[in-house]
């Protein structure tokens, strides 16, 4: 994507990092929704899961990592 600008860094996190993630994810997995024209529609195929910025040290670790990338 050129806007916004995507970028895709390999490797970034470890495996571990990326199971934990999964791990967390799953059990919350909801139907991704779209609102169009002030009514939900069911156009998308995907499901979402929300894990909070604080979840564990694990997730607090991988939240510094991209937090230090992006300098923020």
């Amino acid at each position: 994507s050129k806007d916004p600008i995507l970028y895709s860094i390999d490797n970034f996190l470890t495996l571990d990092e990326c199971l934990h993630i999964i791990k967390l994810g799953i059990p919350n997995l909801k139907k991704g929704t779209v609102i169009d024209e002030n009514r939900l529609t069911n156009y998308r195929t995907n499901k979402t899961s929300w894990i909070h910025l604080n979840k564990d040290e694990i997730i607090e670790k991988i939240v510094k990592k991209i937090s230090k990338l992006i300098s923020i």
